[in-house]
């Protein structure tokens, strides 16, 4: 009797799996997906037995629990009202705009991305040692309002700096309030630090908490990966850096230390960046009525730099960010360049880049000689052929790891913010990135795209153009799965 009911689990079971397999690879054929990642999905399913369909009901769909997405619903209207008063405040008119600008933007309008505002000043700010000093030099001089969204918050350092600086404002009446990604801030929830800022009166908040109710309820691994602080609702900082000082983030990792790139933002877009807190806070905490948002302030003019601010997440203009990247690469005539720290494009980013190449455009492609992820990395180095064999030029930065995600085309637009070259950014993650059409502003983000250059080197003069047979297989192989990573 025994054997007979063993003999029937060892029947019932497969069948069962193989069930789940076919009805989910009808729900994943009955989804519009880029080739690559369906077949990228279809091969987990079927090549991993049991272990694929977990992880695709993990990890294979971009949803949110109903209760978060009615919060996040109720956020669309009254950031709309903002950004309609933005406009009518201070919107540039995209068709007055030179050269590529004029596609990358319309195709952001088009595609709901925020207006582009004009009347503001931006400096861009060189890695942690430029950024470190000013953001608390500004919180420093706060009188009513700080906000801070990070995605990675590690306390040491200058970090420390900055949390002293959060606390010595809010004992004085600023009304200061913290957002950190659960899983990124994981070091800042576990230290002391949060106790420590609430008891200065800094509300501390975290940003899609992991619990074990709540993973049933939606996928654990959509994280916040913006980075964004406010200071007086009149000054905002953006980018890459994350609240992590470079001198003691991941030093075990043998990546060197991690190098990036920020914004500094005066004037009305301001007023942009501070609605992506505004909606981020009130999803996440409920402390704030979302109609609130309407009525947020719009900062004076302060220079005449116009910019694009665009958010992106899973059902909040998911694909804009990627869309104007490749429009601008479509656009451009003379010079593209792009730093990434991970590069997995898809296939209409890569035809973008290759395409530019072949007509004459001098495309180059900057990402770090060592980053923190072995698969990303193998996954990374299939493309770079393609774009060797269209005249592009791939370089591996050697001072460290380049985390600056920034694009440059033809001296007109700079492009800077939190989102990588791959799927993860483009479509999972929570990201914000800002467009910058500006000359000036271009120049010194090319200047520093330059200092990266200085400090690489050409892929072709290292190990890689002889790598061995088994690596390249090793590479396609995860080329399959690259829309996944």
């Amino acid at each position: 009797m025994i054997w007979d009911v063993v003999a029937l689990i060892w029947l019932l079971v497969p069948l069962a799996h193989w069930a789940v397999v076919v009805l989910l690879t009808l729900r994943v054929l009955s989804r519009r997906r880029q080739a690559g990642e369906l077949i990228g999905w279809l091969l987990v399913l079927w090549a991993v037995p049991f272990v694929g369909a977990g992880i695709y009901l993990f990890f294979g769909e971009p949803w949110l629990c109903s209760k978060r997405t009615r919060r996040a619903e109720a956020v669309t209207r009254p950031v709309e009202r903002l950004m309609s008063r933005v406009q009518r405040r201070a919107g540039a008119d995209a068709s007055a705009l030179p050269g590529p600008v004029e596609g990358v933007a319309r195709v952001g309008l088009a595609t709901d991305a925020m207006p582009v505002v004009g009347g503001n000043d931006v400096e861009i700010l060189d890695g942690a040692d430029e950024t470190f000093p000013a953001l608390i030099e500004d919180i420093d001089g706060a009188k009513r309002t700080l906000d801070l969204l990070f995605y990675i918050w590690e306390p040491k350092g200058r970090v420390l700096d900055v949390e002293g600086a959060i606390a010595r404002a809010a004992r004085r009446g600023v009304h200061c309030r913290v957002l950190v990604d659960d899983t990124g801030g994981a070091a800042f929830f576990g230290s002391d630090s949060p106790s420590r800022l609430r008891a200065a009166g800094v509300e501390v908040a975290r940003a899609l908490p992991v619990k074990w109710i709540r993973a049933r309820l939606q996928r654990i691994d959509l994280r916040n990966h913006r980075k964004l602080a406010i200071v007086d609702e009149s000054i905002a900082y953006t980018g890459s850096l994350n609240m992590a000082d470079p001198r003691h983030f991941k030093r075990k990792a043998g990546v060197g230390q991690w190098v990036d790139v920020m914004a500094r933002v005066q004037g009305p877009g301001v007023a942009a960046l501070s609605a992506v807190f505004e909606a981020d806070w009130a999803v996440e905490t409920t402390r704030t009525s979302p109609e609130a948002i309407a009525s947020e302030p719009i900062p004076a003019h302060a220079g005449d730099v116009e910019m694009q601010v665009v958010p992106s997440g899973p059902g909040v203009h998911q694909e804009t960010i990627h869309r104007m990247i490749v429009q601008g690469a479509h656009e451009a005539k003379k010079e593209l360049v792009l730093t990434t720290p991970y590069f997995t494009p898809d296939e209409a980013m890569m035809a973008s880049l290759v395409t530019a190449a072949q007509r004459g455009v001098e495309v180059t492609l900057i990402v770090p000689a060592r980053v923190d992820s072995r698969m990303v990395a193998l996954a990374s180095s299939a493309y770079y052929q393609d774009l060797l064999d269209a005249g592009a030029r791939v370089r591996l930065f050697r001072g460290g790891l380049l985390h600056a995600k920034t694009v440059t085309i033809d001296g007109q637009l700079a492009m800077l913010g939190t989102v990588n070259m791959d799927r993860r950014s483009f479509g999972i993650n929570f990201e914000l990135s800002a467009f910058l059409y500006d000359r000036g502003v271009c120049a010194r983000l090319r200047e520093i795209q330059s200092r990266y250059l200085a400090d690489s080197v050409s892929i072709t003069e290292t190990a890689w153009p002889r790598r061995s047979r088994a690596r390249r297989l090793v590479e396609n192989a995860m080329q399959l799965v690259a829309p996944l990573l």
